[in-house]
């Protein structure tokens, strides 16, 4: 909350240089190939607007947690499900308010379109999210990276490691439709015509044949099928390994 409102300090010296780091590697090879050997500037607005909200947001994900634990310890004090917490102090029932956000603030969106370090660091965040089997957060940036104008989710470094980071998620996978459905139809399948893509989206379906059920699998089998003319040997192998 204190991020979208802009009461962060406007100054860290340490994640400044961070930045710099990161900023210099990542232009490392445009530096060599125009031989211009000066140290790229870092913008303002990614150390003050960008860093803080992400720093809200990993905030976030420790809440959500233990918000969860209370609703549940609501439901066994309170099993009619009226969300709300009697004190001994309390002569009237208090309703209980979570601060968990689901939406996420647009300005993130537009940083990662704007500031391709904000990308690199939100496909980082991604990762992470996955790899702690995080799905509300995890969803929740996704689809915020989805609707920015970036190729960020698409890129194959990015989907090499995030594919092996939902590979963990298996169970995950087998007993929540809503969040296989959100990963397969909604994230994969608009690019589906893209090989590299496609060629990612069955490595994890080669990953998952054994906890999906076999409907399932079969449908997702006859979406993600490779065209006719697939350039990619690999590609059609993956498809038909899974078919055996």
């Amino acid at each position: 909350m204190a991020a979208r409102k802009g009461l962060f300090p406007k100054r860290s010296d340490d994640c400044l240089l961070l930045l710099r780091l990161l900023t210099l590697g990542i232009s490392a090879w445009e530096i060599i190939e125009k031989q211009n050997f000066k140290e790229p500037k870092v913008d303002p607005k990614l150390l003050n607007n960008f860093c803080p909200l992400l720093a809200s947001l990993l905030i976030d994900d420790l809440i959500k947690p233990i918000e969860d634990n209370i609703h549940k310890m609501q439901k066994l004090i309170d099993p009619s499900g009226d969300d709300k917490v009697q004190g001994p102090k309390h002569s009237q029932s208090e309703k209980f308010t979570s601060i968990y956000e689901e939406e996420i603030p647009p300005s993130f969106a537009e940083g990662i379109e704007n500031h391709k370090i904000a990308g690199h660091i939100a496909g980082a965040y991604l990762n992470h999210l996955a790899k702690s089997k995080n799905k509300p957060a995890l969803l929740r940036v996704l689809k915020c990276v989805l609707i920015s104008d970036t190729e960020l989710p698409y890129m194959d470094t990015f989907l090499h490691q995030f594919v092996f980071s939902l590979a963990s998620m298996a169970d995950e996978f087998r007993t929540d439709s809503h969040f296989r459905d959100f990963i397969f139809q909604e994230y994969f399948l608009p690019r589906v015509k893209k090989d590299s893509v496609l060629r990612h989206c069955l490595r994890l379906l080669n990953v998952l044949r054994d906890k999906l059920p076999r409907d399932v699998l079969q449908e997702l089998c006859r979406e993600f099928q490779p065209p006719e003319n697939c350039p990619n040997q690999m590609t059609v192998e993956l498809h038909q390994k899974l078919l055996e």
